[in-house]
């Protein structure tokens, strides 16, 4: 590369000097070919090679700060550290208000009582003997029949006689049943038990009578305190368990009272059987009460 000195003194100034570059020399301009012959254009020559690189520049300064990049990914969780000593043990708190007193509980009901036993049958007292059979009378003397003679004295009592069998033990009246409705009246359909009346989905339920002895029942009374309409017979009828039996009672109008009975045996019952009488249709609504008998 040609470079025209424009410094230095009289000798130097426009030296041309053929160096790599012209800042080699400061001072020196490039002289070119087109500087030297203007107008005139020479073939382009080979580039030549690469200057050597020159010194770096200063430094220069700091560009502003860049957006802030994406959150990475959180990091794997480290391993757990060693356990911490244990703390002190914390003062006690204070004890908390007692709680209210529970509400009692309702008593549950008293069972029924149960029935009372029978009364042994009295034995029957022996008959009076027969009595003794009389003399024989004297024959009738002839003539005219004197005088009556004097009663003669009496005989002794002749001896008693045999013992009869005993007779067979009438119904005592422990071995009666009773029901009642208690004064409350009877409705048709409902129940009637030992003291009590009823009606509804559970009225048997709630009235029936326990009994303990084995035993069997063939006669029936029943009254009513109003009576049904003349000419209506209304009709109430034993239950044993939930289950009609034959034995029943009628009253027509306008009586207020009726019996019945039905062969022997009648109806058996045994211990712990459930009874209780069903009131029938028609019935008046008024109190009743009902009479059980072998």
């Amino acid at each position: 590369m040609l470079c025209v000195e424009t410094r230095g003194n009289i000798f130097t100034i426009a030296d041309i000097n053929a160096l790599v570059s012209c800042r080699d020399k400061p001072g020196s301009l490039r002289l070119t070919f087109s500087r030297l012959f203007p107008g005139v254009r020479g073939p382009r020559g080979a580039r030549g090679p690469a200057g050597a690189r020159g010194p770096a520049g200063p430094a220069g300064a700091q560009g502003p700060a860049g957006a802030a990049g994406p959150v990475g990914a959180p990091g794997a969780t480290g391993a757990q550290g060693a356990q911490g000593a244990q703390g002190i043990q914390g003062i006690q708190g204070p004890a908390g208000a007692a709680g209210p007193v529970g509400l009692t509980g309702p008593t549950g009901p008293t069972g029924p009582a149960g029935p009372t036993g029978a009364t042994g049958a009295r034995g029957t007292t022996g008959g009076t003997g027969p009595t003794g059979p009389t003399g024989p009378r004297g024959p009738t003397g002839a003539g005219p029949a004197g005088p009556t003679g004097p009663t003669g004295p009496t005989g002794p009592t002749g001896a008693t006689g045999a013992q009869g069998p005993p007779g067979a033990t009438g119904p005592s009246e422990s071995q009666q049943v009773f029901f009642s409705s208690a004064g409350a009246n009877m409705s048709a359909g409902g129940f009637v038990g030992s003291a009590g009346a009823a009606s509804g989905g559970s009225a048997e339920a709630s009235v029936q009578q326990v009994v303990q002895l084995a035993t069997s029942y063939s006669s029936m009374a029943c009254a009513e305190a109003t009576p049904p309409a003349t000419g209506t017979t209304v009709t109430f009828t034993l239950r044993v368990n939930g289950v009609s039996t034959p034995l029943s009672c009628s009253i027509t109008g306008p009586a207020t009272t009726g019996t019945n009975s039905i062969p022997a045996p009648g109806v058996t019952v045994n211990p712990q059987d459930l009874l209780a009488i069903l009131v029938g249709p028609g019935t008046p609504s008024t109190p009743g009460s009902f009479a059980l008998a072998p």
